[in-house]
């Protein structure tokens, strides 16, 4: 996968790797689809020398992320402590061939209190040339005690030109290119997704339109536009996922707002804007905590005019 962007955080890692001052611990933070995965995969394909294709299949790399159950076919509810004690053994042993070794802990937040207790010592006192990469949306659901002991890379959207060349690059129309930037707010992996699955690029427009669609309704009305949310009945973890990605798309869409006429024909004012930005950014956090999906939407939804 290619990199968009974040030209600083990449030109930073180049010096880190050329003096050869490496750090033990990084913790990439920023919205969802920001490319903090891809640009950590790219570091520990260039730290290890070898290729996207063989990365997982290195001695020295270790993937952590969660798991679907193989008994239940649905989504684990997070990072188990087990997956963290695996990553720890992995972590002790020298390397085999390559002189470091390397671990990434995707959505590191869905670590529950044991799996963050258990990586503590880890981090505190890596063995060897050890490097490990924490990717995060929300630094507000990580312990304090995991962030301090790693150094925080934070992510931003990426510029409108970087993506806007980036697709005419690729031999994409001048309009449609101007459509997924717009889509994407600077989400390089949703552009990317975009480019390959329009399934995704109709799922992402289809949620925008749902979002815009809320003001100025009865919150009867409201209430009818979002039961679609909650359709599925059997991988409840799965679904909270898909509602916390949904949020996030509808959290685009109101910060799209203060920028542009849309202010103007949804008449929402700078304090209700923050207001229902706080409740959003709120929810995508309790969802996580076992909190009512349909409890936290339709407190969103009282503050929808």
């Amino acid at each position: 996968m290619e990199i968009i962007g974040h030209k600083k955080i990449v030109d930073f890692f180049d010096k880190v790797l050329k003096n050869g001052r490496l750090g033990h611990a990084y913790l990439f933070v920023g919205q969802s689809s920001l490319g903090k995965k891809n640009i950590a995969e790219k570091l520990s394909e260039n730290i290890l020398k070898t290729t996207k294709e063989n990365l997982k299949k290195e001695l020295d790399f270790f993937f952590v992320e969660q798991e679907i159950d193989k008994k239940t076919g649905k989504t684990k509810k997070g990072i188990s402590v087990d997956q963290i004690r695996s990553l720890i053994n992995f972590l002790s042993q020298k390397s085999f061939v390559k002189g470091h070794k390397i671990a990434i802990i995707d959505n590191a937040h869905k670590m529950n209190s044991f799996s963050a207790n258990a990586l503590l010592k880890t981090l505190e006192e890596p063995r060897g040339k050890t490097v490990l990469f924490l990717i995060s949306d929300n630094l507000n659901e990580l312990p304090d005690t995991i962030i301090s002991r790693c150094q925080v890379v934070y992510f931003e959207p990426v510029k409108e030109k970087d993506i806007h060349n980036f697709l005419i690059s690729k031999g994409v129309s001048f309009g449609k290119a101007e459509e997924i930037y717009k889509i994407s707010k600077g989400l390089p992996g949703k552009v990317l997704d975009f480019l390959e699955n329009k399934e995704n690029l109709n799922f992402y427009k289809k949620e925008i339109k749902r979002f815009e669609s809320l003001f100025g309704k009865a919150f009867y009305e409201k209430r009818v536009c979002i039961e679609e949310m909650f359709g599925s009945k059997t991988d409840h973890t799965a679904q909270r996922d898909k509602i916390r990605e949904i949020l996030s798309i509808w959290q685009s869409v109101l910060n799209g707002f203060i920028y542009s006429e849309n202010t103007k024909k949804n008449s929402i004012t700078y304090g209700e804007f923050v207001r229902l930005n706080d409740k959003i950014t709120e929810a995508r956090s309790l969802i996580l905590l076992n909190v009512h999906p349909r409890l936290l939407i339709e407190n969103i939804l009282l503050l929808i005019h």
